[in-house]
C-alpha cells in the first residue's frame, strides 16, 4: 500500500495524467516487486541503497531505499526481540 500511495502521488506532482498505459507499467513493476517480512541482508540491491563515503576508499553505507518500510521492519523486529 505504501508503495501504491507513493505512486499515486508522483503521478499528480509530476503532472503525468494516469492513462491505461502508465496502470499496466504500475502493475507490472508492482508485481514483480518483493514483499519484505524482515529487514534483509545487505546483498539486497532492491532494498538497499549504497552511498559511499568520501575519503575513505573501502567504507560505505547502506541505506534503504523505503524508509518508511524500514521504520516498520525494524519495529516488528524490536517486538519479537522483547517478546522472546
Amino acid at each position: 500500500m505504501i508503495w501504491l500511495n507513493l505512486v499515486r502521488s508522483l503521478l499528480y506532482t509530476d503532472c503525468i495524467k494516469p492513462s491505461a498505459d502508465n496502470r499496466e507499467t504500475f502493475q507490472q513493476y508492482f508485481s514483480t516487486m518483493k514483499h519484505y517480512t524482515q529487514i534483509p541482508d545487505t546483498s539486497d540491491n532492491e532494498y538497499w541503497e549504497i552511498k559511499a563515503n568520501d575519503g575513505q576508499l573501502r567504507s560505505q553505507t547502506f541505506i534503504p531505499r523505503d524508509k518508511e518500510l524500514h521504520r516498520q521492519l525494524k519495529l516488528k523486529a524490536w517486538a519479537a526481540i522483547q517478546a522472546a
